[in-house]
């Protein structure tokens, strides 16, 4: 995960002329593969840890899962402390603020 953000950082570069911060695509590897399906809990722990070090960075991550039922594991999972500040009513940081479903980042 780190060498992918690295890479699409050094893509978009800090002088890139864009108004906003790039969109990362990842596909949630080894998900798709019924026969050899990776642990969706061990991909969804590393994409959680990966978006508390790395998702400044981006506008959005999206992250294709494959089906329903695996994207919310890993929606579950990775975003857990967000719904639990909501749930709480504690603050949010700035950026959690217009977060989550970006209607046009979805289209």
């Amino acid at each position: 995960l780190n060498l992918m953000t690295y890479q699409a950082l050094e893509d978009f570069g800090p002088t890139s002329s864009a108004a906003s911060p790039p969109v990362l695509v990842l596909s949630a590897c080894g998900l798709a593969d019924p026969e050899h399906r990776q642990p969706r809990g061990g991909i969804a722990q590393a994409l959680k840890t990966w978006r508390t070090m790395w998702s400044g960075y981006f506008e959005a991550v999206v992250v294709a899962c494959g089906d329903v039922e695996t994207a919310a594991i890993i929606d579950r999972t990775v975003n857990t402390d967000v719904y639990m500040k909501v749930l709480q009513s504690q603050p949010l940081s700035p950026s959690a603020k217009e977060w989550h479903w970006k209607l046009e980042l979805m289209q």
